[in-house]
C-alpha cells in the first residue's frame, strides 16, 4: 500500500509541474547584431580627418585649402556609404564649416501592368549642405549639432562639442537599420 501512495504522490507532483510549465510565460528579446563596419567607418573617418587637418597645418596650407581637403575626403566617404548620413564640423576656434551629407528622396518610379498591383521604387539622392559660420566672443565656445528626425520633432538628437584652440574636427554618422537609428559621434 505504501508504494501505491508514493506512485500517486509522484504522479500528482508531475501533473503540478506540467501545469506550472504551461502557465509560465516565455519572454525573449532579439536585438539586431551590432554593425561593426559602421563603427570602424566612424573611427577611420575621424583618423583620416585629423590626418588631413594635420597635413594642412604642417604644410602651412590656408584654412580654405584645409577645408577643401576635408570636404574632398568626406565626399569620398559619403559616396562610398550611401546608406549613412555624415555630418562633420571642422575649422579653427573662429571660423567653422559644416559638411552635411544626407540622403533625400527626390521621387519615385512605378511600373503598372494594368492590374490592381503596381510596383514602385523610391529615387534617392545624396544632398550636400555646406554652411560656414564665424564665431565671435571669448571664453569657452561650444557647438551644438542636432540630428533631426523628419517624423517626430521630439526625437531629435542633440550633441554638444567644446571647441579647442587650433584646428577642430567633429564627426557624427547616422544610419537607419529597419526601425532602429544608429548614431555615432566622434
Amino acid at each position: 500500500m505504501e508504494k501505491r501512495g508514493q506512485f500517486f504522490l509522484f504522479m500528482a507532483f508531475i501533473v503540478v509541474i506540467a501545469f506550472v510549465g504551461l502557465g509560465t510565460i516565455y519572454t525573449s528579446v532579439k536585438a539586431p547584431a551590432e554593425d561593426y563596419y559602421f563603427i570602424d567607418l566612424s573611427e577611420q573617418m575621424q583618423l583620416e580627418g585629423y590626418n588631413v587637418i594635420d597635413n594642412g597645418v604642417f604644410n602651412a596650407l590656408t584654412q580654405a585649402q584645409i577645408n577643401e581637403n576635408v570636404e574632398l575626403i568626406l565626399e569620398v566617404y559619403a559616396k562610398a556609404n550611401l546608406d549613412s548620413d555624415i555630418i562633420a564640423v571642422y575649422g579653427d576656434e573662429n571660423d567653422m564649416s559644416v559638411a552635411n551629407y544626407e540622403e533625400e528622396i527626390t521621387g519615385s518610379v512605378g511600373i503598372s501592368t494594368g492590374a490592381a498591383s503596381a510596383v514602385s521604387q523610391q529615387i534617392k539622392k545624396k544632398v550636400i549642405n555646406r554652411p560656414s559660420f564665424t564665431l565671435s566672443g571669448s571664453g569657452e565656445k561650444k557647438i551644438k549639432v542636432t540630428l533631426s528626425n523628419n517624423v517626430q520633432e521630439k526625437e531629435n538628437l542633440t550633441y554638444e562639442f567644446k571647441l579647442k584652440k587650433g584646428q577642430n574636427f567633429f564627426l557624427a554618422l547616422k544610419k537607419q537599420r529597419g526601425d532602429e537609428i544608429v548614431v555615432l559621434q566622434k
